[in-house]
């Protein structure tokens, strides 16, 4: 696709790549429910147009982690979930097997990269803890430290969002949390100061205001 090339991958963890995409679960002629319901992800994925330059202004869009997911793939020669087990799943110590879900059940099939990963909850309060200790788990680097704090540096520098990092949400200035965040306010989240991680799962109410639970977590925070 033309001018695709000019996307980073740093466009796409930071949602600054500038495609043409419709974030809207409840539109039913959103790209958003396209990537949910469809069963040629794939082509979907590589179906988008730009809209603008990227690195010029900040647009969460499922399309950005799903072309992450691409470029997984074609560069390690594994799937996106046998790769998350290889290098992570299996570093930390869970407790049971995790799901992904992805577009159909045949060989043709691709993860839903912008969702759907399913797992118990104290798998994923493993996974913060793996997040918060930046990288390290007893003592083993799993992930590059310089990886993580980069992930979260808050900043508007190339369209950025001072919000948010690289697929994390960022917490206020004053308290340096971060938090990887689901559609109904699932939540991580991560406060280094005091070495905490909260982990939040369960339906979210659309008549609270969208920052009700990143709200409650700076409250409870503030108690501990």
């Amino acid at each position: 696709m033309a001018g695709y090339n000019l996307i980073t991958i740093k466009d796409l963890l930071r949602h600054t790549s500038g495609l043409k995409f419709t974030e809207n679960i409840f539109n039913p002629e959103s790209d958003q429910l396209q990537f949910y319901y469809g069963t040629t992800l794939r082509k979907s994925i590589l179906g988008s147009t730009i809209k603008e330059p990227p690195g010029q202004h900040f647009d969460y869009q499922s399309e950005n982690p799903s072309l992450l997911a691409l470029i997984i793939e074609r560069t390690t020669g594994n799937t996106v979930s046998n790769y998350l087990q290889k290098k992570i799943w299996s570093q930390i110590g869970t407790e049971a097997p995790a799901l992904w879900s992805t577009d159909r059940k045949d060989s043709a099939a691709i993860e839903k990269a912008f969702c759907c990963l399913n797992a118990r909850t104290l798998d994923f309060a493993k996974f913060a803890r793996l997040l918060l200790n930046k990288g390290n788990w007893n003592g083993k680097q799993i992930i590059p430290r310089h990886w993580i704090e980069e992930s979260i540096i808050s900043t508007t520098e190339n369209g950025g969002k001072v919000s948010y990092g690289y697929n994390l949400g960022l917490g206020p200035a004053a308290y340096n949390s971060f938090y990887p965040i689901g559609l109904y306010d699932q939540l991580l989240y991560i406060y280094p100061k005091k070495n905490l991680i909260i982990v939040r799962f369960g339906n979210a109410d659309f008549n609270y205001n969208p920052n009700y639970w990143k709200e409650i977590m700076i409250q409870l925070i503030d108690q501990l």
